[in-house]
């Protein structure tokens, strides 16, 4: 199956490019369930690597769902791995970074042009702390700690 990145459309094999908006279209493997992704990549490693369990938690789902479309490549990751290997392993070109973008936000429901926003310098670890971090502030705001006496 193939889609494309701007607005999810999806085509035969053979259509490079999208007949409603001009945009690129790429190869994309349907979601397979839970158990299907643990399957396709083994990522556990990554929980060797984060200092908190729910770091840990947040980089393996991560992880699993780039496996999605990464496919083996997944393996390569570490936690310094940047964001701009990881991009190019999805493809060339700007329409394969909004397709990731757009694919983890879907999926993981985070925004990530921020983090995106200099893919060079950012890496995998800068992500899972961030989204970790804020998810904490935002738990704190509509939960803060009661005072013990």
């Amino acid at each position: 199956m193939r889609r494309c990145t701007y607005c999810g459309a999806e085509y035969e094999d053979a259509v490079a490019v999208c007949i409603i908006d001009r945009q690129p279209v790429v190869e994309v493997l349907p979601p397979p369930g839970r158990n299907l992704r643990r399957a396709y990549a083994p990522v556990e490693f990554l929980r060797l690597m984060f200092k908190s369990p729910k770091e840990e938690e947040f980089a393996v789902r991560c992880a699993e769902f780039l496996a999605i479309i990464v496919g083996k490549r997944v393996k390569l990751l570490r936690p310094d791995t940047k964001w701009s290997e990881i991009i190019g392993w999805v493809g060339e070109g700007r329409g394969q970074a909004i397709f990731l973008v757009m694919a983890l936000r879907r999926e993981l429901g985070v925004d990530l042009h921020e983090i995106l926003a200099n893919p060079e310098l950012t890496t995998f670890r800068d992500f899972v702390e961030h989204v970790c971090s804020r998810e904490n502030k935002k738990r704190l705001k509509t939960h803060p700690p009661k005072n013990v006496a």
